[in-house]
């Protein structure tokens, strides 16, 4: 009992430590610290802002105000809370390993950068475990139907696992779960209709553009679809290092509701693969988008009970699918140069080999192993893609220009499209100098702003009204950018983007700058007025 909350201790410290040392600082991550901060300010605007994620802007409101590093702080502590409760639910399950699974959701590179990180694809992971707990291990069917449906409201990928849950609960007829489940949308919906006027606000104001925004630049031609082979297996081997051994145990050993979750789990990859391409959803490829997998490894104490009551009864299974898999780590390699599956194929045949000699503690014991070391293995930390190496180096472009000429910093007006500039400068004291930072706010935030909200009922003018204090730096509306506005000694800090071009067309505004610095990926320029230039 004792191992998921050490597990869950030792997750906590390293990921704070992790979150202080802005080793994954991120802008969708601190894009929930400022929604949290709107919720606290404007709880009426920001409730039925569904891009808000309410229920988790709700639940992180108290902690805004504290700053940063205490939103992240109560952030990773959700996080690790999910370690315990998975553990209490695959012993509910009677599977013999349960300690297994919670140092498998412990050890995932992407959920440990996904806490550190603050956004909210792990916060709705612990939300699906305590959904679990509640049912399995508390055997409270209507709590747990009330938690699973506000799940959607925090992030819409899971609906695939709370349909899938509904689906398991009517076949066995729960219908506390089943009945409890609508209420909180149905309260949700009625009381957002009121606000809006709007019956039907939800699917006026959705949480995210459902299709291709005007302003929005494509990322491949259908986002996430686009994504290689070899990069989505890097993603899912980031998600779950011990995903493969899944495979040694014959389907007619998983309880039923294991069952649910790994059938949920192949939908949701052939969702997030397949709807952006019959334009149901827009989404970038951002991998933390499929952290949601990793439900597919609750029944992965299951392991246990295979080898330590009959160890030879998944052979031909277990080799046919080691096989396949062997197969295509081969092809991926010849193919993409992307030898990560074959190195977790070789590792989770050795690990069956174990198994089979048979020596099942020394499996299970190599499978801990495995678990531990894939965690910090830089490939699959790099995988995830929320890693803030990259931005650090730009970071440290700018505090250098900066430390260079500090007084024409603190007389010049700092404009930058670099979302984490002004965080960063701010925790690291540049700051605290006089250096002030002005954020451009894209033509496509703009266009969420007021597609996403209602003008009618004053939501858009509210929220806009307290932007200034919830956003990445001084916010810089689009239309405010002409150079005919620009007075004074004014330094562009820009790295590229496709959204540059919708703010700043090269045609008009490369005249009338004058590079100073421009290395790993940052552009530090001067702004040389029209009237000047000519």
């Amino acid at each position: 009992m004792w191992v998921p909350w050490a597990l869950a201790a030792a997750f906590f410290v390293i990921g704070v430590l992790a979150a202080r040392s802005d080793r994954f600082l991120h802008d969708e991550g601190m894009l929930s610290w400022f929604f949290a901060g709107i919720m606290a300010e404007e709880p009426v605007a920001t409730l039925f802002f569904l891009k808000s994620r309410p229920p988790l802007a709700l639940l992180y409101a108290p902690f805004a105000s504290l700053g940063l590093d205490a939103f992240l702080v109560v952030h990773v502590l959700i996080a690790a809370l999910a370690i315990p409760l998975v553990a209490a639910v695959a012993r509910a399950l009677d599977q013999r390993a349960p300690n297994l699974v919670a140092l498998a959701l412990a050890a995932s590179p992407m959920f440990f950068a996904s806490s550190a990180s603050g956004v909210g694809n792990s916060d709705a992971i612990t939300g699906f475990m305590l959904v679990l707990y509640l049912l399995v291990v508390r055997r409270a069917p209507a709590a747990a139907g009330v938690v699973a449906g506000a799940l959607p409201l925090i992030r819409a990928e899971m609906s695939i696992f709370v349909i899938a849950l509904a689906l398991y609960c009517l076949a066995r007829e729960r219908r506390r779960f089943l009945l409890a489940l609508p209420s909180v949308g149905l309260l949700f919906a009625v009381a957002g209709a009121f606000y809006h006027h709007d019956v039907l606000w939800f699917i006026h104001y959705p949480p995210t553009l459902m299709g291709q925004g005007e302003a929005t630049p494509l990322r491949g031609a259908f986002g996430y679809a686009q994504a290689s082979a070899g990069a989505t297996v890097g993603v899912l081997l980031a998600i779950a290092p011990l995903l493969g051994l899944l495979a040694l145990v014959p389907w007619r050993r998983f309880a039923s509701l294991e069952r649910v979750l790994l059938l949920a789990s192949l939908v949701f990859v052939l969702a997030i693969r397949g709807f952006p391409i019959i334009g149901l959803f827009h989404f970038d490829d951002s991998p933390r988008y499929t952290l949601p997998m990793i439900l597919a490894l609750v029944p992965l104490g299951r392991l246990a009970n295979v080898w330590l009551e009959e160890a030879r009864d998944s052979r031909w299974w277990a080799a046919g699918i080691l096989g396949l898999l062997w197969i295509a780590g081969v092809a991926l390699d010849r193919s993409e140069h992307a030898p990560l599956l074959l190195v977790a194929v070789a590792a989770w045949a050795l690990i069956w080999a174990a198994a089979r000699r048979p020596y099942p503690r020394l499996a299970l014991a190599m499978t801990a192993a495995l678990g531990l070391g894939a965690a910090a293995a830089p490939p699959l930390v790099d995988a995830t893609l929320l890693s803030s190496d990259q931005h650090a180096r730009r970071h440290a472009v700018f505090a250098e220009w900066v430390a260079t000429d500090p007084a024409r910093v603190r007389s010049s007006r700092i404009i930058t499209n670099v979302h984490l500039l002004s965080t960063w400068s701010r925790r690291h004291g540049l700051e605290g100098s006089g250096l002030t930072i002005e954020s451009i706010i894209s033509r496509d935030i703009e266009e969420e702003l007021r597609t996403l909200t209602n003008e009618q009922s004053g939501q858009y003018a509210t929220l806009i009204s307290i932007l200034h204090r919830h956003f990445y730096g001084q916010p810089l509306p689009a239309d405010e950018l002409r150079p005919e506005l620009l007075h004074g000694d004014v330094v562009f800090v820009l790295e590229s983007d496709q959204r540059l071009e919708a703010v700043m067309p090269s045609g008009e505004w490369e005249p009338l700058l004058t590079t100073l610095v421009e290395r790993d990926g940052l552009r530090i320029a001067a702004f040389k007025p029209p009237d000047e230039h000519e």
